[in-house]
């Protein structure tokens, strides 16, 4: 059901947007990855914020289908969105590396895939609002 939500809404966007989105979705995605390994800093404390944020970023989409945003706030709202996501990249990486038992390894997978996923989707939301400026 992801994947035919994905391709629905990737359907709207250009292909060189999507393949841009995509290779910097990557990018990102390894170097956050790698950074959290290397890391010495405990990155179990970012939970509680980087929920707070998805709940505001989630009551703003919901205000934003009542009363659409101009170009301006949704750029602001897709590199929020990119920068939130980014975080939980960060917060469920080690959560797996520390904290989860290997019986619980494909709930951190899931979370890792959801949190691609919603970099991808601000990421292409980003690219597509600065080519229309």
């Amino acid at each position: 059901m992801e994947a035919f939500t994905l391709g629905v809404a990737v359907s709207f966007y250009k292909g060189d947007i999507v393949l841009k989105a995509l290779l910097i979705t990557l990018g990102v995605f390894i170097g956050l990855t790698l950074f959290t390994f290397q890391s010495k800093y405990d990155f179990s404390g970012m939970g509680p914020f980087l929920f707070g944020a998805l709940m505001a970023l989630v009551m703003t989409s919901f205000i934003g289908i009542f009363f659409p945003f101009g170009r301006t706030f949704d750029l602001v709202y897709a590199s929020f969105g990119c920068l939130l996501f980014s975080g939980y990249i960060v917060y469920d990486t080690y959560t797996i590396n520390k904290r989860l038992s290997p019986d619980e390894y494909i709930m951190g997978a899931i979370s890792l895939y959801l949190d691609f996923i919603n970099l991808f989707l601000n990421i292409l939301r980003l690219l597509n609002n600065m080519q229309e400026r």
